[in-house]
């Protein structure tokens, strides 16, 4: 399974430099909304690594070649998704160091700073994304799933600073206020370990799923 995450990462050599570059675009497009920064540039990375890779698996049939190998359909699923989680901690790293370095230089630059909120945030939208996704990869291909994979795309990064905005806005709508009320009202460990648990048993379903669609396919 590690080498076929390996498979990814050369295949991919060059369009990692292509998305790297969207973090620090990211950073300067979402001055005003500093809050959406870190997540915007890690779906954003995250996603062009991702459909890039299942493109290149179609274009060369590495499907047709993986399912002739001793190679079971649960290890190369589960090697997509391992990927994911890769992929995104690249992003977040590269985040870091941009952020570091700009408060030892002092570049008068807005950044927002790393924290768990943030960082817990990027990862499930990363996840969601991405869960709902694969499934359609493997049951379908890229060339039929990729108008649903742009379209999440844009629902999740334009919804980042929709949510944004509403948080921010929440005085005026008491629903909405209550509901985050009652979540602050939380510690912030029950708080982190029931958005873990949904995350897990969304990325474990979405696994289960993608596993069945792909046992399913014939090549």
């Amino acid at each position: 399974m590690i080498s076929l995450i390996i498979k990814d990462i050369f295949t991919l050599k060059k369009t990692f430099i292509f998305a790297l570059l969207y973090v620090p675009f990211f950073m300067i497009a979402f001055q005003k909304m500093e809050n959406a920064m870190l997540s915007a540039g890690i779906v954003g990375v995250t996603y062009i690594l991702v459909v890039t890779a299942c493109a290149y698996d179609e274009k060369s049939k590495a499907d047709i070649l993986l399912n002739s190998l001793p190679v079971n359909r649960f290890e190369i699923v589960l090697a997509k998704y391992i990927s994911i989680l890769l992929y995104a901690f690249i992003a977040m790293l590269e985040y870091f160091f941009i952020e570091r370095l700009v408060m030892v230089i002092g570049i008068p630059f807005s950044i927002s700073p790393v924290t768990f909120e943030s960082l817990f945030g990027a990862l499930f939208a990363v996840i969601l994304m991405n869960s709902i996704y694969l499934p359609l990869f493997f049951k379908f291909g890229y060339v039929k799933s990729k108008i649903v994979s742009f379209v999440l795309f844009f629902v999740f990064f334009f919804g980042i600073s929709t949510v944004v905005e509403i948080v921010k806005n929440a005085d005026g709508n008491g629903i909405i206020k209550g509901y985050i009320l009652k979540i602050m009202s939380q510690t912030d460990f029950l708080t982190a370990v029931q958005f873990s648990l949904f995350l897990i048993l969304i990325f474990l379903g979405s696994i289960l799923i993608s596993v069945k669609f792909y046992n399913k396919r014939e090549f």
